[in-house]
């Protein structure tokens, strides 16, 4: 099924819901307006404001009730995602703040994009080419996404001194073999250096989330010292620049496997998993590394790399706790698609490398 990405923004969203009747909110007069009223005087809000705590959710209940008029559905996994399935396939709306992506076939999505803005004061985006910082090149041919951050690459070469290590580039994010430890406060750079090392670390963790999963273990390293680093995990956060900067058309590359007409009874649509951890990595803890990737049709959807929140005792432990993350990974995203009645197909695979952990999940041994 050939799909059409369009993007719109809701103006002033967060300005549009109205408070429920036993929330009574206050606020100061504003710059600009204190000279019309008395100092002891302020403001009672009718509506919500940027600003408040309950203009999200305000906005999240507007946004729910016009979905409903327009016969789409919410998701009982996802509360951002709608759907509604039409005589062209499958329509899906995606919620992120006050800017909304709907994906279907072109002639159903249109007319979404239509209804909506017939609701609300809208920007019109247009057909999906950028979305959280990414490019995003849809080669309709090919039937392939791919997400690329040029922009935020050339930020790296443009405000961090990574000059040295563009010469030679690096051949992998991390130093092999080593692990980058948070260190004693006697050791801390200056403040400004620690400054410089935490917008570096913010901008490549954005990256790592958005389009460059191969950088997640490095990134996690350097996010551990965000109270503190050293200029060691300067040159680490330089080495990691320098290795994006180096391969900058690489991204996630949405291409899978087989192809589906959209007709929800006519294919099964397959998940599969991938698990693996890092026995005690860290030196100071003892905890171990989890990896992961939830896939369908072997698109990567869900990819993790995070330190163990448990002390694993073995290897395989380590690796068993991996891969119930990964699985439950996997059961999330069977339900989210169960929820739009798109079919699975059962058993899902997950794979994992060590066979004490397969024999364990399979049940086909047991210790005391």
């Amino acid at each position: 099924m050939h799909l059409w990405l369009d993007v719109i923004d809701v103006k002033g969203a967060f300005l549009l819901g109205d408070f429920e009747d036993n929330v009574t909110i206050y606020m100061e007069i504003p710059q600009g307006f204190k000279q019309w009223y008395r100092t002891n005087e302020v403001w009672l809000l009718l509506q919500t404001i940027y600003g408040t705590k309950q203009a999200a959710i305000v906005f999240w209940r507007l946004v729910n009730k016009v979905m409903k008029n327009m016969n789409f559905t919410r998701s009982t996994t996802d509360p951002c995602l709608f759907y509604k399935w039409t005589d062209e396939g499958l329509v899906v709306w995606l919620i992120w703040v006050d800017d909304c992506l709907c994906i279907g076939p072109e002639k159903a999505c249109k007319q979404a994009v239509a209804d909506m803005k017939s609701r609300f004061d809208c920007d019109d985006v247009g057909e999906l080419a950028e979305y959280v910082g990414c490019k995003v090149t849809h080669n309709k041919v090919a039937r392939t996404i791919k997400f690329t951050q040029p922009v935020m690459i050339q930020s790296f070469l443009d405000e961090f001194d990574i000059a040295d290590d563009m010469r030679k580039p690096p051949n992998t994010p991390g130093e092999p073999g080593t692990v980058l430890t948070p260190v004693q406060p006697v050791d801390y750079a200056p403040e400004k250096v620690q400054r410089y090392y935490r917008r570096g670390v913010r901008k490549l963790l954005h990256v790592m989330r958005w389009c460059r999963p191969e950088i997640y273990n490095s990134v996690r390293e350097l996010s551990r010292s965000m109270k503190g680093a050293s200029y060691l995990h300067v040159k680490a956060l330089h080495r990691d620049m320098a290795y994006v900067c180096n391969t900058p058309k690489r991204g996630y590359f949405l291409n899978p496997k087989d192809k589906w007409d959209g007709n929800p009874n006519s294919y099964n649509l397959r998940m599969s998993g991938e698990a693996d951890a890092d026995f005690a990595k860290d030196p100071l803890t003892r905890r171990s590394v989890s990896s992961n990737v939830a896939r369908l049709e072997e698109v990567p959807v869900i990819v993790k790399n995070v330190m163990q929140k448990l002390v694993a005792i073995s290897v395989t432990e380590s690796e068993l706790y991996s891969g119930v993350t990964c699985a439950q990974n996997m059961l999330y995203l069977w339900r989210l698609y169960r929820s739009m009645g798109i079919s699975i197909e059962l058993p899902m695979i997950l794979k994992i490398d060590n066979k004490g952990t397969v024999d364990t999940a399979n049940n086909w041994s047991c210790g005391g």
